[in-house]
């Protein structure tokens, strides 16, 4: 429609129009994000869900592949919608070359109503903001008391309630965890939108990962404390109390996460008999992934974000120490889930009903004292190098 005189005018006025929208759209987002973005807990709270979409891509992509006829079919309904919203300035001009004449004279109502709107929610923000110039308003919040940690009466009590509020408040604990958010996605997409028999062994198995990597995710507890745990040494905390108030405050939340996973997984999937042995199989990697945990964090101190640091940050230096001790520390859980693991593939192997009571046994009696082994080692090596570790963690917060 180039050649047409009317879609021309159209087209000038439709890109006239969109520059406004655009321009004061832009404003407005700006500055409403303002005060917002300056919180350091909404700007890591961004970083860490971008990185969803990321981790998810390949699915992302294979779905795309599979529903992409689908949406060609589709494509002018949604262009027929998107007409009318912001981004659909430029159908003015199709509209009018193809003699729409009554829907071009509502779209170009529609886009002059999105005009004035945003030049008013522009004007408030301008004004809101020159009103609060140089001055400082702070809200005061009632401090009513200490929570959890003032009703403890014991450093490990202590430690727990500190730990367990940690999981929930500290950003760098819950981007440790975003992978943990993306597998229960992936098992969630799979019962739901695949819903394919021969792929259930995926949601299965994912409460079992999430197990390994939630035994995992307490290995860098001490650097994570950063100079913090100056405290620690000073108080003289030992070394019991310390492990074991981190490792409670992990299964105070951990463990009914894995049982309710594995509960909802085999629903979905249809697979309820194998509870047991699935139960096992968690519950197992999960207490020996916090025994091998509770002794390689108090042994083995590897640079990890300072509070206050983005949890994305990362060090100029000690990287490679990290990738070791990490890819270490890892081998070493699945080495001590063995004796979980064999009866439970034994179990899935035969159908034995037997066997899955055999792997929920082992998988709890052998956990807890694989765990309680753990704790005391990693407790006695706590109080035998307690000003060693505290060097080395000074050390390594100094290369952020």
């Amino acid at each position: 429609w180039g050649w047409n005189l009317a879609a021309i005018l159209a087209g000038i006025i439709a890109a006239v129009l969109g520059t406004a929208i655009c321009v004061l759209l832009m404003q407005v987002i700006v500055g409403l994000l303002t005060n917002v973005i300056s919180r350091r807990a909404v700007r890591d709270t961004i970083q860490i869900v971008l990185l969803v979409p990321l981790m998810l891509s390949g699915f992302i992509f294979l779905g795309a592949i599979e529903t992409i006829q689908e949406f060609w079919d589709v494509l002018p309904d949604i262009a027929a919608w998107i007409a009318y919203t912001p981004a659909g300035f430029l159908a003015l001009p199709v509209m009018v070359a193809q003699g729409q004449w009554g829907m071009a004279a509502v779209h170009l109502i529609v886009m002059l109503a999105y005009v004035g709107v945003l030049l008013v929610a522009y004007n408030a923000i301008v004004n809101r903001t020159t009103e609060a110039a140089g001055t400082v308003k702070e809200r005061q919040r009632e401090v009513t008391g200490t929570g959890l940690i003032g009703r403890a009466d014991t450093p490990m009590k202590a430690i727990w309630a500190r730990s367990l509020m940690f999981w929930f408040k500290d950003p760098r604990y819950s981007a440790s965890l975003l992978i943990i958010v993306v597998l229960i996605g992936i098992g969630v997409v799979q019962l739901v939108v695949i819903d394919n028999n021969e792929m259930s062994f995926i949601a299965k198995i994912i409460p079992v990962a999430v197990a390994y990597l939630i035994g995992f995710s307490i290995s860098a507890d001490l650097s994570y404390d950063s100079t913090g745990f100056s405290l620690h040494v000073t108080t003289g905390v030992r070394g019991i109390d310390d492990r074991l108030g981190r490792v409670f405050a992990l299964l105070t939340w951990g463990l009914p996460l894995l049982v309710l996973l594995t509960i909802g997984m085999l629903y979905g999937s249809q697979a309820l008999d194998e509870l047991a042995t699935w139960l096992g199989l968690g519950i197992g990697v999960l207490l020996t992934g916090l025994a091998v945990s509770s002794v390689s964090s108090a042994r083995y101190i590897y640079p990890a974000p300072p509070p206050g640091a983005s949890p994305m940050a990362q060090p100029e230096g000690g990287m490679g120490r990290t990738m070791l001790v990490q890819t270490l520390g890892m081998l070493a859980q699945v080495l001590a889930a063995l004796p979980v693991i064999v009866p439970g593939v034994i179990a899935l192997v035969t159908g034995s009903p037997v066997w899955g009571i055999v792997t929920l046994m082992v998988g709890v009696l052998y956990g807890a004292g694989l765990l309680w082994a753990g704790v005391k080692i990693g407790g006695k090596w706590y109080d035998r190098a307690l000003p060693e570790t505290y060097q080395a963690i000074v050390k390594v917060s100094a290369l952020y």
